[in-house]
């Protein structure tokens, strides 16, 4: 899913037969494999869970490049109305 969406890079580890074919899919697709474990994101307690990650992703720390793709800042949730008076 993430090379059909356009990812340069994916990180994945695991055994010598499905790393050659998913190393092989990604070079098709023009992308990188990673095959080394990476830093993980840890959003526990994080006040704004989606602006961290965006920030840790801008910054490149989830494929170990820097990314060129810009991330859009979240849209605010519109409140909620409350409707008064009887139905």
């Amino acid at each position: 899913a993430a090379l059909r969406a356009g990812c340069g890079a994916i990180r994945f580890k695991g055994r010598g037969k499905v790393t050659a074919k998913i190393k092989a899919i990604a070079k098709h697709c023009g992308a990188k494999l990673i095959e080394r474990r990476g830093r993980a994101l840890d959003l526990f307690g994080e006040r704004d869970p989606l602006g961290a990650c965006a920030a840790w992703l801008a910054r490149g720390q989830g494929a170990g490049y820097q990314s060129k793709a810009r991330i859009p800042k979240p849209k605010p949730k519109p409140k909620k109305r409350r409707h008064g008076g009887k139905s």
